[in-house]
């Protein structure tokens, strides 16, 4: 895969929230960006890696696919503190492939074991992406960044996690986490089931929200394949 990485800074819950609330804010983008170089700036010192973190920032809350951006914005706008990280997954798996294949990787690799290992991990997105030199020093990055946001917890033994799990019951980060699975995909169709529990999605577990729900958003409609419902994006 000749795909370029683009995520290679560490990011923290923090500074997703830093451009979220810049946007809720009506920053425009050069206001966000001089705000998130002060932010990031406390915890960073080398110029060159703040512009590149400020810069993943923008891209995920400024220049990200405008559906998923609207959507997100005003689900953040309602959102409680812990219902954040949903909505910043949503659009990390949209902009960043290599987002996607990492939590699809781990999320995979959770379901037949409690603990998983980095190498095992390094391992099989290696086999998606090749053994690159700048995929390693991603992988690094987004590795802590997992851990930092909470999702991994590190355990005795070094290079080995578990992984936490929070509910999601609000419609509209729903709407957002499907159109991340079904975008990614690349399927014309997708069933309800193959959508809320795709190893993408490994940190959330989502309740209280149905597929009937999705039809009520303008982005999915549900039509009848065979004995199965399944669901598109119109």
């Amino acid at each position: 895969m000749a795909e370029q990485i683009g995520l290679a800074r560490n990011f923290t819950l923090e500074w997703l929230d830093s451009a979220a609330n810049c946007q809720l804010a009506g920053k425009n983008k050069a206001e966000a960006r001089e705000y998130l170089d002060c932010i990031i700036g406390e915890k960073l010192h080398s110029k060159d890696n703040i512009r590149k973190t400020r810069t993943m920032m923008l891209n995920l809350w400024y220049d990200n696919e405008p559906w998923i951006q609207n959507v997100a914005i005003a689900a953040y706008r309602d959102a409680a503190h812990n219902e954040h990280l949903p909505l910043h997954w949503a659009m990390l798996l949209v902009y960043y492939p290599i987002f996607f294949d990492l939590s699809t990787v781990i999320g995979s690799l959770l379901e037949y074991r409690e603990v998983i290992t980095l190498q095992q991990i390094r391992s099989r997105i290696y086999e998606k992406w090749g053994a690159r030199t700048t995929l390693e020093h991603s992988l690094s990055k987004n590795m802590q960044s997992l851990k930092d946001v909470g999702v991994l917890i590190p355990q005795q033994a070094v290079g080995t996690y578990t992984a936490t799990k929070a509910v999601v019951d609000s419609k509209q980060i729903v709407y957002a986490l499907a159109n991340a699975i079904i975008t990614n995909e690349k399927c014309e169709y997708m069933t309800w089931e193959e959508i809320i529990h795709h190893p993408a999605l490994f940190p959330f577990e989502i309740k209280h929200v149905t597929q009937a729900d999705l039809a009520a958003c303008d982005r999915f409609a549900l039509e009848r394949m065979g004995d199965n419902v399944v669901i598109r994006m119109k």
